[in-house]
């Protein structure tokens, strides 16, 4: 049972850093065209529980 909190919990790491690094990428490309509309996920957490 614990294995499987385990498992479930690294998933939904995994689900938001993934989700954090689309939102980098949105904000790295806006700046470099200089345009802020293109940002994803604004709302999106950037701080890391490990």
């Amino acid at each position: 049972m614990k294995m499987i909190h385990m498992q479930t919990d690294i998933l939904k790491l995994l689900d938001r850093k993934q989700s954090n690094y689309e939102f980098f990428q949105s904000v790295a490309a806006a700046i470099k065209k200089k345009d802020p509309t293109i940002i994803v996920n604004k709302d999106c957490n950037t701080h890391w529980n490990i």
